[in-house]
């Protein structure tokens, strides 16, 4: 079994065990309210049943949200091959946001904190993304190609056995393995169509791309502008001589 599928039953085995344990708390709210602690805090504030029967929809609704945020983060990265921790940020960040509206109509209870923690997800998730992307960098070194792209890694020039420089790239599919692919970048392991494997570390997909095969696999690498990868080329071709084709 490869890699990047023994990496998303890893990941995806994680969220199966919160779906079973939100069946369960699920149920225990339908069946036997009073066994569960939440619904038991709402009974000691004595605010009355309708007020206790609206936080029991409220912890039911929740409890499904969480079993369909799951669903979605695990069809999200097999189908289109985006990375779980990407993923989950985005979708519990709108998972939350739902909860609060849902809360408010329900209750009309909402803090400010929630909104708070709400906004500062989202400031910490946008800034995140732009200063990975901006820290990213591939440096010709005198006996390795360095790859610093939030997965850091090298390439001995003796293991390279040849590299092209081509137009676009493969596209792929699921199996995704410790990566994503957005804000013109696409990093980490990657499954082709042809089901084949090969590692991106790809800053611009509209500028020129090399592709590399190595004795650790095949990569697709450029740098964030074609002028940039323009000059890439020519620092690998000093380095490696004839095994640059084009």
């Amino acid at each position: 079994m490869s890699e990047s599928v023994l990496y998303f039953i890893d990941e995806a085995s994680f969220f199966v065990l919160i779906i079973l344990f939100c069946l369960i708390q699920a149920f225990r709210i339908k069946r036997n309210p009073d066994k569960v602690r939440a619904m038991r805090k709402v009974k000691e504030k004595q605010r009355g049943e309708e007020y206790e029967a609206r936080m029991r929809t409220y912890f039911f609704f929740e409890c499904l949200a969480s079993i369909v945020t799951c669903l979605l983060i695990i069809l999200i990265c097999w189908l289109f091959g985006f990375d779980f921790t990407n993923v989950s940020f985005a979708l519990i960040m709108v998972f939350v946001l739902i909860l609060i509206i849902v809360k408010r109509h329900l209750t009309g209870e909402v803090y400010l904190w929630h909104w708070v923690l709400f906004a500062l997800g989202i400031v910490v998730m946008i800034v995140f993304s732009f200063l990975a992307r901006n820290d990213s960098k591939v440096e010709v070194q005198n006996e390795k190609l360095s790859m610093e792209i939030e997965f850091w890694e090298k390439v001995d020039y003796p293991s390279i056995d040849s590299v092209l420089v081509v137009d676009e790239l493969p596209r792929t599919k699921y199996g995704c393995f410790e990566g994503y692919s957005y804000l013109g970048s696409k990093i980490g392991v990657f499954r082709l169509k042809d089901g084949s494997e090969a590692k991106f570390y790809v800053l611009n997909k509209k500028a020129p791309v090399l592709e590399l095969y190595t004795q650790k696999g095949r990569y697709f690498v450029n740098r964030k502008t074609a002028a940039e990868t323009e000059q890439l080329i020519e620092e690998l071709r000093d380095k490696i001589g004839d095994k640059m084709k084009g």
